[in-house]
């Protein structure tokens, strides 16, 4: 009888584990905002994919393409991986990325705006987050 009570709690527990990995999956949806140029009729694409069961794994790219998914191997893509946010503010022909870390350079990156990548320390980053509330820089 223990041993039937044992077998019966030990599957209980892994399809609760397991339902809970997936559930996490389905949770984390990935995100695109579309950053529009209209002067150099350009419109380039900031994307994030989170996974994990607390959705603690993540991957962002600056892409030229909307229907492209993020590729940590790209040559067309400015590529960052781990968990972060990222402040950007946008100008007539330049986006200017607030970071920690900056993304990694493409190869073959081609476009009319100028990308420009300031990395932060800590107190500096802090402060956009307020500066994200008045409408100074957005998030994402």
């Amino acid at each position: 009888m223990k041993y039937v009570f044992f077998i019966g709690a030990l599957l209980i527990g892994v399809l609760c584990i397991l339902s809970s990995v997936f559930y996490a999956y389905e949770m984390v949806p990935s995100t695109t905002r579309e950053i529009s140029f209209p002067e150099l009729k350009e419109v380039l694409y900031l994307k994030k994919d989170n996974w994990g069961i607390s959705g603690d794994k993540q991957i962002m790219s600056l892409s030229r393409s909307k229907w492209t998914s993020i590729d940590r191997d790209s040559e067309n893509d400015y590529i960052l991986e781990g968990l972060q946010e990222v402040f950007y503010k946008q100008t007539k022909d330049t986006l200017t990325l607030f970071l920690r870390r900056k993304f990694k350079l493409p190869k073959d990156f081609e476009s009319k705006v100028v990308i420009r990548q300031i990395e932060l320390e800590n107190p500096q980053f802090m402060d956009l987050f307020d500066q994200s509330k008045l409408g100074k820089v957005a998030r994402f």
